[in-house]
């Protein structure tokens, strides 16, 4: 078995909260463009079906929260990820 440290995720509810909270939106809109970053689902089939033996720890995507316009407003990285999956 591998075990993948180095990938990242965008759940849907992270993506739409950056969406209302960063300044520059070029990096969303290239971010959401890749998949295999917010369709978790998707991201574990192309995983069983070609890299069977890959085990991955899921870290958020750029952008971080602290890129946003006011990003005391935004929750932790950690929170965010938790309140994505809950989603």
């Amino acid at each position: 078995m591998k075990i993948d440290l180095y990938n990242h995720v965008m759940p849907m509810p992270y993506l739409d909260m950056m969406k209302q909270h960063l300044k520059d939106q070029g990096i969303l809109k290239r971010m959401s463009g890749l998949r295999m970053l917010w369709d978790i689902e998707a991201r574990v089939r192309m995983l069983d079906e070609k890299f069977p033996d890959v085990q991955q720890v899921l870290t958020l995507s750029l952008p971080s929260p602290s890129w946003s316009a006011a990003p005391s407003s935004l929750p932790s990285s950690r929170a965010s990820l938790t309140t994505a999956w809950r989603a």
